[in-house]
C-alpha cells in the first residue's frame, strides 16, 4: 500500500547515453539525475494547481466571484544538472490559464514559487538512485505569510548495461524498499522530516497555545558528510506543518517583490523553528553503516522559556543491491 504523502507522484522516464568502448570498460561515475521528463510535466502541473484550487484560501476568495490573481516566479533549479525547469514553469502557466479560480498577474503580491531538488544515492559501479522533489509555495509578499504549499516526489533507479557505458532508468514504486548503500535516500529523508514535523505538532509547545502559532521556519543546516538538499527538506517540513492546519507559517522577507505596504499590517511571528542534520559513520569492528540525526528546536517569542526540541534517528546499514537488467 502506498504511504500517505502530499501529492505523491511517480512516473517513468528514460535516460540513455553511450560510448564506443567494449567490455571490459571503466566508465566515469556520471550518476547525475536525468532531466524532468517533458511528458510528466502536464500531470505534475495539474496535480499542483488542482490542490491549490481546493485550498481554503483560494476557495474562500472564489466565493466573491472573482479569480485570484497570482504572480509566477521562474522555477528554481536546485540540482546539479539541467532540470527542464523552464518547461515546468511554462506548463504551470498554461494550466493556470485554464483555471476557473486563478489568473496570472505579474504585479500581484501573491507569488507562486516553485523549486526542483534531487537526492542522489550512490550504489556500486553499475547503479545509483535519484529522488526528485518538487515544491510549490504561495506567498503573500506583503505579509510574508505562506498561504499554501504542495510537494511531489518520484524516485528512479539508474543502471548501466553490462559491458557498456550505456545507462537506462526505471521508476522505483513508492512501496518498494531499495537500499543501494548507507547513503541517505529520498524516501528516508522525507519520512524523517515528516516524523519531526509530527513531533512538533503534537508537543505541548503547539497543543497548549491559546492562539494559532505563527512560525518562521529557518533553513535546516547540514552537518553531515553527504550532500543533502536542505532547502528541499526544509520545504517538505513546512508543508507538513502547514497542511495540519494547526499553525501559520511565514516565509523569508520578499522585499524585492513586495509592493508598497500602504495600510497592510505585516504578520509578526510568535515563534521560530530551526534544525540541522548530522551523520555518524560506523567503523569496524562495529557494523558498517551510518546513523543520521534529524534535530529541530522551537521557541516562543512571548515566552523564551517555552521551547521544544525534537529528534529523529535513522540507522542505515551499508548494503549494495544488485539489479539484473
Amino acid at each position: 500500500m502506498q504511504p500517505r504523502t502530499l501529492l505523491s507522484f511517480t512516473s517513468a522516464i528514460l535516460l540513455t547515453g553511450g560510448c564506443a568502448h567494449t567490455a571490459p570498460v571503466k566508465c566515469p561515475k556520471t550518476w547525475a539525475s536525468p532531466s524532468l521528463n517533458r511528458a510528466d510535466l502536464p500531470t505534475m502541473a495539474a496535480r499542483f494547481i488542482t490542490s491549490l484550487e481546493k485550498s481554503p484560501y483560494v476557495v474562500g476568495h472564489a466565493k466573491g466571484g472573482n479569480k485570484l490573481a497570482i504572480a509566477l516566479a521562474p522555477t528554481g533549479n536546485r540540482t546539479a544538472r539541467a532540470a527542464n525547469t523552464g518547461g515546468f514553469f511554462n506548463t504551470l502557466k498554461a494550466r493556470i490559464a485554464t483555471s476557473a479560480l486563478l489568473v496570472t498577474k505579474p504585479t500581484s503580491n501573491l507569488l507562486l514559487l516553485s523549486r526542483v531538488h534531487t537526492i542522489n544515492t550512490r550504489g556500486n559501479n553499475d547503479q545509483a538512485a535519484s529522488s526528485w522533489i518538487t515544491t510549490l509555495f504561495l506567498v503573500n509578499t506583503h505579509t510574508e505569510e505562506v498561504l499554501w504549499a504542495g510537494t511531489q516526489s518520484k524516485r528512479t533507479l539508474i543502471f548501466r548495461k553490462k559491458g557498456t557505458c550505456s545507462f537506462t532508468t526505471r521508476t522505483i514504486p513508492a512501496d518498494e524498499k531499495l537500499e543501494l548503500s548507507s547513503d541517505m535516500n529520498g524516501p528516508d529523508a522525507l519520512a524523517a522530516m515528516r516524523k519531526l514535523a509530527q513531533q512538533a505538532l503534537t508537543s505541548p509547545w503547539i497543543r497548549k497555545a491559546t492562539k494559532q502559532p505563527i512560525l518562521r521556519v529557518y533553513p535546516f543546516r547540514n552537518r553531515g558528510s553527504q550532500v543533502l538538499p536542505t532547502a528541499a527538506l526544509t520545504a517538505f517540513f513546512q508543508v507538513e506543518l502547514l497542511r495540519s492546519g494547526k499553525v501559520r507559517l511565514l516565509a523569508r522577507p520578499w522585499r524585492e517583490r513586495a509592493q508598497p505596504m500602504g495600510t497592510v499590517k505585516p504578520v509578526v511571528a510568535t515563534g521560530t523553528l530551526s534544525g540541522h542534520i548530522e551523520s555518524f559513520p560506523k567503523r569496524p569492528p562495529q557494523q558498517q553503516g551510518i546513523q543520521y540525526h534529524f534535530s529541530a528546536k522551537g521557541t516562543n517569542a512571548g515566552e523564551p522559556d517555552a521551547t521544544w526540541t525534537g529528534k529523529v534517528v535513522l540507522k542505515k546499514k551499508h548494503a549494495l543491491t544488485t539489479t539484473n537488467n
